[in-house]
């Protein structure tokens, strides 16, 4: 863990819920399923991980609930065609909306895949309204990355941009 000198605190609290799509087999929805127990865990050592992360500023996650949502066809997240679908059945405001499919399929070119923002109609044409709503595929959050055994790298990179900070890697002097 880093540890920086700062003044900053916070004191913030902020509310997720997590959507998990249930794949063919109904594994998520079956009673006492693995599937069910795994992915709870998971999604508990996501929260460890951010509140560790951003316990130096006095920011805190709490998993509020979760939702399993049934139709297995969208675990394939479509961008342009996927979100409507869902953020019409399963998103609720001030709360930050956290969907894990299984996979994303190919992302637009230039167009985040791990943070999405959305237009929302009326709006001109080129402007996006953003959603608290975040989209990373099943395994992401978790996966060790380097340096090896870095658990939450992605997950962490992903809440970066939520919060909108840049990539530091495309800074110019």
């Amino acid at each position: 863990v880093l540890n920086l000198n700062q003044d900053t605190c916070l004191d913030k609290k902020f509310s997720i819920i997590f959507y998990l799509i249930n794949d063919s087999a109904f594994s998520l929805t079956m009673p006492a399923s693995s599937a069910t127990a795994i992915a709870t865990y998971s999604l508990n050592k996501m929260i460890s991980v951010l509140n560790e992360a951003f316990k130096p500023i006095c920011v805190q996650f709490e998993h509020c609930k979760t939702v399993i949502i049934p139709d297995y066809e969208l675990n394939q997240w479509k961008i342009g065609t996927t979100q409507p679908e869902i953020f019409g059945k399963y998103y609720e405001k001030n709360v930050i909306n956290i969907y894990i499919p299984y996979a994303i399929l190919p992302p637009v070119p230039d167009y985040p895949e791990e943070l999405f923002t959305f237009p929302l109609p009326p709006v001109p044409q080129g402007t996006f309204v953003t959603r608290d709503a975040i989209v990373m595929p099943k395994g992401a959050a978790l996966k060790p990355v380097t340096p090896p055994g870095f658990v939450g790298s992605s997950l962490l990179h992903v809440f970066g941009h939520y919060f909108g900070l840049p990539h530091t890697y495309f800074e110019k002097d």
